[in-house]
């Protein structure tokens, strides 16, 4: 499966508090996109790129990673991380990666330089899809506008259930419940999975006000799932957790009961009680939470 490296390549800034001198930019990115360029100098010039101005050098690293970084898989990442060889355009992108990452965790750059670049690069995306990927980033370097363009790309019913999610969950950690009535409203016009990610934000946070509501469409998320698949009655269970954790209990029984443990971990039964319990619990007291 393909890493997207802007969003997972992680490497310290160093300790160097003081732009890179000598190669300029441009220099740098050919050498570390050119073919024969050595593993040793392709770091070394990633470590200098993330010295740099993140305005000068996250453009330039962005389309270094959009030209080779559909290349990169889960293994050869991890490949490179080991000390193995890659194919030089993999070692471009994943070096380009770590330029990326190390430039944004430079201290010499405050978040708000750093933010600006980002919403800039978010606000040229071609696609909903190419925006919503910048959030990721702008949560941690959050400036004025990115919720704007958050709220947008969540209330784009037209837009796919990938990135309404992305922004939803952003949005949430960002500004709490502030837009808990649109995640609602994306849950109920989601597919059956999609259904299910935006049920599972709203159970991270409580909003007394829908409760109730948030409840009664979490346990017919359940009842849906189980319906739509009726040979798997685990279904349902990662939101019987959810669902659990949201009031404070438990519905899972307990995992050191010999009857759940199989040959590589727990049993199915263990996930289908889960889901059980929890629906059980519901009928018996679903009369507290009125429409």
């Amino acid at each position: 499966m393909t890493r997207t490296l802007l969003i997972v390549c992680f490497v310290a800034a160093g300790c160097c508090l003081i732009q890179a001198q000598g190669k300029t930019s441009d220099e740098l990115i050919k050498t570390l996109t050119a073919p024969d360029t050595s593993r040793k100098t392709r770091k070394k010039a990633a470590e200098k790129l993330a010295q740099k101005p993140p305005s000068e050098v996250l453009p330039k690293l962005l389309e270094v990673q959009r030209k080779y970084g559909h290349t990169i898989s889960n293994w050869g990442i991890d490949e490179f991380g080991k000390g193995y060889d890659v194919t030089w355009e993999q070692a471009a992108a994943i070096t380009a990666g770590y330029a990326w990452s190390g430039n944004l965790s430079n201290p010499s750059y405050t978040k708000q330089e750093k933010g600006a670049v980002l919403l800039d690069l978010m606000r040229r995306g071609k696609s909903v899809s190419d925006k919503s990927e910048f959030l990721h980033s702008l949560k941690f370097y959050w400036v004025d506008g990115a919720e704007l363009e958050a709220a947008s790309i969540l209330a784009d019913t037209k837009a796919d259930s990938r990135s309404r999610y992305i922004a939803a969950e952003v949005l949430l950690e960002v500004t709490g419940t502030k837009y808990y009535g649109e995640i609602y409203s994306a849950a109920i016009g989601a597919t059956l999975e999609g259904q299910e990610w935006f049920t599972g934000l709203l159970l991270r946070k409580k909003a007394p006000e829908w409760e109730a509501r948030v409840l009664r469409y979490a346990f017919a998320v359940i009842q849906a799932q189980r319906v739509a698949h009726p040979q798997g009655l685990d279904y349902g269970y990662q939101l019987a957790s959810s669902i659990g954790h949201y009031l404070g209990m438990e519905f899972a029984p307990k995992q050191s009961d010999p009857k759940y443990k199989g040959e590589h971990g727990l049993k199915d039964a263990f996930f289908i009680e889960t889901v059980e319990n929890a629906l059980r619990w519901w009928e018996n007291n679903k009369s507290a939470y009125p429409q």
